[in-house]
């Protein structure tokens, strides 16, 4: 049996100091669709046809996956009626 000390852990370089963490609440079209891997432009589509999205034109990505679940779901013929 081989026990792993800490020297032996690779250790991850922190983030630079202008490095930027995306909000998950405020994500904008660009950093949405990098995160579900899809065009930009299909964001703007989706929240064209009312997906939720600020003022300012930002996305809460939890307020956006219950918003395409539902959609799903109507799609398929499963809404529940609410």
């Amino acid at each position: 049996m081989r026990f792993i000390t800490v020297s032996n852990v690779p250790t991850a370089s922190p983030a630079p100091a202008s490095a930027k963490v995306a909000n998950p609440a405020a994500l904008t079209a660009a950093q949405l669709a990098r995160a579900l891997g899809i065009a930009e432009e299909r964001v703007h589509r989706l929240v064209a046809d009312g997906a939720p999205a600020a003022a300012n034109g930002t996305i809460h990505l939890v307020h956006f996956a219950a918003w395409l679940n539902r959609r799903l779901k109507e799609r398929e013929g499963g809404g529940d009626g609410d």
